[in-house]
Protein backbone atom coordinates (compact mmCIF):
# COMPACT_ATOMS: atom_id res chain seq x y z
CA UNK A 1 0.00 0.00 0.00
CA UNK A 2 1.62 3.09 -1.24
CA UNK A 3 2.14 5.92 1.78
CA UNK A 4 0.48 9.55 -0.10
CA UNK A 5 2.67 11.87 1.49
CA UNK A 6 0.56 15.37 0.58
CA UNK A 7 -2.61 15.43 -0.62
CA UNK A 8 -1.18 17.30 -3.76
CA UNK A 9 1.60 14.45 -4.78
CA UNK A 10 0.30 11.89 -7.67
CA UNK A 11 -0.15 8.87 -5.76
CA UNK A 12 0.31 5.55 -7.82
CA UNK A 13 -2.15 2.08 -7.06
CA UNK A 14 -2.43 -1.39 -8.07
CA UNK A 15 -5.40 -0.86 -10.30
CA UNK A 16 -6.43 -4.33 -8.71
CA UNK A 17 -5.85 -4.22 -4.84
CA UNK A 18 -4.87 -7.27 -3.52
CA UNK A 19 -7.07 -7.94 0.06
CA UNK A 20 -5.68 -7.80 3.56
CA UNK A 21 -6.58 -11.43 4.77
CA UNK A 22 -4.82 -13.59 2.42
CA UNK A 23 -7.77 -15.86 2.80
CA UNK A 24 -10.14 -13.65 1.01
CA UNK A 25 -10.64 -13.67 -2.79
CA UNK A 26 -8.62 -11.46 -5.01
CA UNK A 27 -10.62 -10.23 -7.66
CA UNK A 28 -8.16 -9.74 -10.59
CA UNK A 29 -8.46 -10.05 -14.30
CA UNK A 30 -5.97 -12.98 -15.59
CA UNK A 31 -3.14 -10.81 -16.11
CA UNK A 32 -3.54 -7.97 -14.83
CA UNK A 33 -2.00 -8.38 -11.94
CA UNK A 34 0.68 -6.07 -11.97
CA UNK A 35 -1.28 -3.15 -13.49
CA UNK A 36 -0.15 -0.04 -12.00
CA UNK A 37 -2.51 3.62 -12.13
CA UNK A 38 -0.96 7.06 -11.21
CA UNK A 39 -3.65 9.50 -10.30
CA UNK A 40 -2.94 13.07 -9.47
CA UNK A 41 -5.27 14.33 -6.59
CA UNK A 42 -7.96 17.01 -8.64
CA UNK A 43 -6.76 20.57 -8.87
CA UNK A 44 -9.15 23.02 -8.50
CA UNK A 45 -9.43 23.82 -11.93
CA UNK A 46 -9.80 19.91 -13.02
CA UNK A 47 -12.69 20.26 -10.22
CA UNK A 48 -14.39 23.20 -11.88
CA UNK A 49 -14.26 21.40 -15.63
CA UNK A 50 -15.87 17.90 -13.82
CA UNK A 51 -18.27 20.03 -12.44
CA UNK A 52 -19.31 21.96 -15.75
CA UNK A 53 -18.97 18.49 -17.46
CA UNK A 54 -21.78 17.42 -15.09
CA UNK A 55 -24.03 20.18 -15.36
CA UNK A 56 -24.15 19.82 -19.08
CA UNK A 57 -24.74 16.17 -18.61
CA UNK A 58 -28.03 16.76 -17.16
CA UNK A 59 -28.99 19.01 -19.84
CA UNK A 60 -27.72 16.29 -22.87
CA UNK A 61 -29.75 13.13 -21.85
CA UNK A 62 -27.43 11.54 -23.99
CA UNK A 63 -24.37 10.79 -21.53
CA UNK A 64 -23.96 8.06 -19.23
CA UNK A 65 -22.79 7.83 -15.53
CA UNK A 66 -19.95 5.72 -17.96
CA UNK A 67 -19.22 9.45 -19.59
CA UNK A 68 -18.63 10.51 -16.45
CA UNK A 69 -16.59 8.17 -15.01
CA UNK A 70 -14.19 8.44 -18.25
CA UNK A 71 -13.84 12.04 -17.49
CA UNK A 72 -13.05 11.65 -13.85
CA UNK A 73 -10.63 9.60 -14.81
CA UNK A 74 -9.26 11.86 -17.50
CA UNK A 75 -9.51 14.53 -14.91
CA UNK A 76 -6.69 12.66 -12.45
CA UNK A 77 -4.58 10.69 -15.15
CA UNK A 78 -1.40 10.45 -14.04
CA UNK A 79 -0.33 7.45 -15.83
CA UNK A 80 -0.44 3.69 -16.65
CA UNK A 81 1.74 0.49 -17.60
CA UNK A 82 -2.03 -1.16 -18.63
CA UNK A 83 -1.94 -2.79 -22.18
CA UNK A 84 -5.37 -4.94 -22.48
CA UNK A 85 -5.76 -6.69 -25.74
CA UNK A 86 -10.04 -6.28 -27.26
CA UNK A 87 -11.96 -6.95 -29.48
CA UNK A 88 -11.69 -5.13 -32.98
CA UNK A 89 -14.88 -2.95 -33.83
CA UNK A 90 -15.37 -1.69 -37.83
CA UNK A 91 -16.62 1.85 -38.37
CA UNK A 92 -20.43 0.80 -37.53
CA UNK A 93 -19.45 -0.34 -33.84
CA UNK A 94 -19.35 -4.09 -35.00
CA UNK A 95 -16.67 -6.28 -33.76
CA UNK A 96 -14.73 -7.73 -36.86
CA UNK A 97 -14.76 -11.37 -37.15
CA UNK A 98 -11.70 -13.51 -38.46
CA UNK A 99 -12.35 -15.17 -42.14
CA UNK A 100 -12.88 -18.79 -43.29
CA UNK A 101 -11.24 -21.25 -41.04
CA UNK A 102 -10.14 -19.18 -37.91
CA UNK A 103 -12.81 -19.02 -34.91
CA UNK A 104 -12.67 -16.02 -32.92
CA UNK A 105 -12.79 -12.14 -33.38
CA UNK A 106 -9.58 -10.04 -34.84
CA UNK A 107 -7.86 -7.99 -31.62
CA UNK A 108 -6.34 -5.35 -30.89
CA UNK A 109 -3.95 -4.18 -27.96
CA UNK A 110 -5.43 -0.29 -26.54
CA UNK A 111 -1.94 0.78 -24.44
CA UNK A 112 -1.49 3.62 -22.19
CA UNK A 113 1.63 6.17 -21.60
CA UNK A 114 3.17 5.50 -18.62
CA UNK A 115 4.08 9.49 -18.38
CA UNK A 116 0.42 10.55 -18.59
CA UNK A 117 0.94 12.31 -21.54
CA UNK A 118 -2.57 11.82 -23.30
CA UNK A 119 -4.55 14.13 -24.78
CA UNK A 120 -8.50 14.32 -24.24
CA UNK A 121 -9.07 13.00 -27.87
CA UNK A 122 -6.34 9.91 -27.48
CA UNK A 123 -7.27 8.88 -24.14
CA UNK A 124 -11.30 9.16 -25.05
CA UNK A 125 -10.48 6.37 -28.09
CA UNK A 126 -8.67 4.29 -25.28
CA UNK A 127 -10.66 4.49 -22.79
CA UNK A 128 -13.56 3.54 -24.79
CA UNK A 129 -12.29 0.13 -26.10
CA UNK A 130 -11.73 -0.86 -22.69
CA UNK A 131 -14.30 -3.24 -20.96
CA UNK A 132 -16.77 -1.89 -18.41
CA UNK A 133 -14.97 -3.79 -15.18
CA UNK A 134 -11.25 -2.40 -16.13
CA UNK A 135 -13.35 1.10 -16.28
CA UNK A 136 -15.36 0.59 -12.81
CA UNK A 137 -12.10 -0.67 -10.97
CA UNK A 138 -10.26 2.21 -12.27
CA UNK A 139 -12.78 4.66 -11.20
CA UNK A 140 -13.18 2.99 -7.48
CA UNK A 141 -9.11 3.98 -7.53
CA UNK A 142 -9.80 7.68 -8.32
CA UNK A 143 -12.31 8.08 -5.94
CA UNK A 144 -10.11 6.83 -3.39
CA UNK A 145 -7.90 9.80 -3.83
CA UNK A 146 -10.48 12.61 -4.80
CA UNK A 147 -13.02 11.57 -1.94
CA UNK A 148 -15.45 14.51 -2.90
CA UNK A 149 -15.97 12.84 -6.05
CA UNK A 150 -17.73 10.07 -4.46
CA UNK A 151 -20.05 11.67 -1.82
CA UNK A 152 -23.24 13.38 -3.98
CA UNK A 153 -23.34 10.29 -6.61
CA UNK A 154 -27.00 9.98 -7.80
Amino acid sequence: MPVQISEFFPVVVPLFKKPDNPEDKYDCIDGMEDVWVRIVPPTWEADRQRQAFINSERENLAYSFLDVYQFEIYLTYGGTNMAVEVPKHNDQGQVIWKKDSEYGCETEVVKFEESGKLTLEEFSVRIAKLPLSIIEYWHARVLEVAKQWGRFRR
